[in-house]
């Protein structure tokens, strides 16, 4: 069955199959006439047929109609048949357009966002705007926060830079405000130890406080004392008045 659609998609009908096939959610018909050189009228021929014959499979959203491949595998052969250099511009361009028409605030296309900056090479660009919505969300519902900062973090694992120390940071304070105290703790040891590798010593500082208040709250007042000691010599040497 796969041969003969595949056999069906040349010319045009497999530049807006391969354009499909590289997002990761439905796309509409707008998208797709930014993404390649192809008409209205002709686009709009290519998706009634290939709906009819089920290899599309047309969905109704908020923003209207858009697509997606009706057979996951076969969107898998399209998509790994794609040159990596095509996909790379794809992916760019997929960013570029989802970003100018919805902006990174829009909740229901942030995912779609993110899936093409990453693709793309644009791994910065995408913890940047990860960091943005988990901020926004922070004060409002942790829960919505923590996967934000749970998704740069991922991006950001093999990292050892100041974003990363921001990332973890935040992730240990919400962690610890919802009582997940271990995960809190393992979020401060890692920023104890890529601090010192980057002498960011404000993270190290913030760190100690925040593991000597987890001790505290714990009733292990010996251990939170030795820790917030040592936090507040070591912020008083480099005249870090906030540790």
């Amino acid at each position: 069955a796969f041969n003969k659609q595949l056999s069906i998609l040349n010319g045009d009908i497999l530049e807006v199959a391969k354009v499909i096939s590289v997002f990761n959610g439905p796309v509409s018909k707008n998208i797709i006439l930014q993404m390649i050189d192809i008409s209205s009228n002709r686009l709009n021929q290519i998706v009634e047929e290939l709906v009819s014959m089920r290899i599309f499979d047309e969905r109704l959203g908020d923003w209207g109609y858009s697509y997606t491949f009706y057979n996951i595998q076969l969107k898998k052969i399209i998509y790994h048949n794609i040159e990596e250099t095509e996909k790379q511009v794809f992916h760019k361009n997929a960013a570029k357009i989802i970003e100018k028409e919805h902006g990174v605030e829009s909740q229901e296309n942030f995912e779609e966002l993110i899936y093409h900056l990453v693709l793309s090479m644009q791994e910065e660009k995408a913890v940047d705007n990860i960091v943005a919505q988990a901020k926004k969300t922070q004060s409002l519902l942790s829960n919505h926060s923590i996967l934000f900062w749970e998704k740069a973090y991922e991006l950001l694992k093999e990292k050892t830079n100041g974003k990363k120390l921001e990332v973890m940071l935040n992730m240990g304070q919400l962690y610890a405000m919802r009582g997940e105290n271990e995960h809190a703790l393992n979020m401060y040891n890692e920023i104890l130890n890529d601090s010192q590798e980057l002498q960011e010593k404000r993270y190290f500082i913030d760190a100690k406080n925040a593991i000597g208040e987890i001790y505290y709250k714990r009733n292990e007042t010996e251990k939170a004392y030795i820790i917030a000691e040592e936090a507040k010599n070591l912020a008083e040497i480099v005249r870090y008045s906030e540790g």
